[in-house]
């Protein structure tokens, strides 16, 4: 495992490294963003994440993982990001290094993460839904907006 590259024990209790090898520049530039947790709620393709039987008073949580696309949300007053879906008005921001869980869909559930967007040797199996957005993500690396990322 690369050093100071933190990784998240998953349900499996394997560890998720979404980096191919270690990267500096990746590390150093990371930058601070907050997840929307009504826009990851919202989102139909988010699965939720029961580890325990589920009761009224104990809400099933939703969890993101390692490797989701990051776009910031059109129109977002406090420039939340959420999970890209190539949808319109969304460009790839940048991409989540571990899991993160919401407990429910209010603004108190927003969750301040770390996201790697520049730099970043990506192990593309890691990476949530690469395969339906290969093709956008090479944009993105070629654009700018993920400069100096690749996939590997």
């Amino acid at each position: 495992m690369p050093f100071r590259v933190q990784t998240t024990v998953g349900e499996t209790g394997t560890e998720i490294e979404i980096l191919k090898h270690w990267s500096a520049q990746a590390l150093q530039t990371m930058q601070s963003i907050v997840l929307s947790a009504a826009a990851i709620y919202a989102d139909a393709n988010i699965q939720v994440t029961p580890d325990q039987p589920v009761t009224a008073a104990d809400p099933i949580p939703k969890r993101i993982r390692a490797g989701a696309i990051l776009t910031l949300i059109p129109g977002d007053t406090h420039k939340r990001f959420k999970v890209f879906h190539a949808l319109t008005n969304e460009a790839i921001k940048g991409i989540l290094p571990f899991d993160v869980e919401f407990l429910d869909n209010t603004d108190n559930s927003d969750e301040a993460v770390p996201m790697m967007w520049m730099g970043a040797p990506f192990d593309k199996t890691k990476i949530t839904e690469y395969a339906t957005h290969a093709t956008a993500l090479t944009t993105a690396t070629t654009n700018g907006t993920l400069p100096g990322c690749a996939f590997l």
